[in-house]
């Protein structure tokens, strides 16, 4: 699992390990104050984190964690399942701890699963999918961008004119 972990760091991902370590100390003190042991999914909030979920390496990574992809069509979301005791949890939080230089420091802590390989077919499709989600949120973004360029031009254009009148104003009251 060091290696694992050396590569995802060399790969820039230390923040996103952090984010994950940090998930599994939090769902294991939910589990222990509240005794419930439901899934909870790990929503990427930044752009690096919805990137680094489309990194085969990481995912490969998070399945070797045990934690879960999504079962079906309605989750979205990779998921910390339920059935992991909050030890179990804490240890494998504790396995993510990096020293300075970004060397995991207890990699051994965590237990690690064998990785379902996915069939063939199946990942050619899961791989267009997310080049399709990625050009789709491109194009979004280019659309946001070119209708905040619209609405800054109409904002000058105005104020262009407001100046305009302003003088226009001026120069009739000296004229008169």
């Amino acid at each position: 699992m060091s290696d694992i972990i050396r590569g995802l760091v060399a790969k820039g991902y230390k923040d996103q390990i952090s984010g994950i370590q940090r998930g599994l100390t939090r769902t294991a003190g939910d589990r222990e104050e509240e005794d419930e042991d439901v899934g909870v999914p790990l929503v990427p909030l930044t752009e690096e984190n919805e990137t680094v979920m489309e990194d085969e390496v990481f995912l490969d990574f998070l399945k070797r964690l045990g934690i879960a992809p999504p079962a079906n069509e309605q989750e979205a979301f990779w998921r910390i399942p339920a059935g992991i005791s909050p030890a179990e949890l804490r240890n494998m939080a504790d396995g993510l701890v990096l020293d300075e230089n970004g060397e995991p420091v207890n990699a051994s802590k965590i237990k690690m699963k064998a990785p379902i390989a996915p069939k063939k077919k199946e990942r050619k499709e899961k791989s267009k999918e997310k080049r399709e989600k990625r050009e789709e949120r491109r194009k979004e973004r280019e659309e946001m961008k070119r209708q905040k360029e619209e609405r800054k031009k109409k904002v000058n254009k105005k104020f262009a004119m407001l100046k305009e009148f302003v003088k226009n104003k001026k120069e009739t009251k000296k004229n008169s």
